[in-house]
């Protein structure tokens, strides 16, 4: 896995957490769906590699995302701990997703 796909897949969280808020892309402003996931895909990437890079070889985001793919259906303790620390990126892009987008809509009704 590479950075563009950590980046995607970051993305692709934040894009779930508007959707479950049930922000729909076309009711935002032009551009805003983008700004909103792109910053908080990047926001929580160098939040979470500044926490936690000395535990990873490359990109810590990277090997929990690939820990995660590889573990999924094993349910031992090591695998289990890949798992929380997946859940622990997902909440850091939704963190960073509410944040953007308050920054988003603030800016457009302050």
């Amino acid at each position: 896995m590479d950075n563009n796909k950590t980046m995607e897949k970051l993305r692709s969280m934040s894009e779930h957490r508007l959707l479950e808020r049930n922000i729909q892309r076309d009711k935002l402003a032009p551009g805003d769906w983008e700004a909103i996931t792109d910053g908080a895909a990047t926001t929580a990437f160098l939040n979470l590699e500044m926490r936690y890079k000395t535990y990873a070889e490359a990109s810590w985001c990277e090997d929990v995302i690939k820990a995660n793919e590889q573990t999924a259906s094993c349910r031992c303790e090591d695998c289990n701990l890949w798992h929380i620390r997946f859940v622990q990126m997902m909440q850091e892009v939704e963190d960073q997703t509410e944040t953007h987008l308050f920054l988003t809509q603030g800016r457009k009704h302050g």
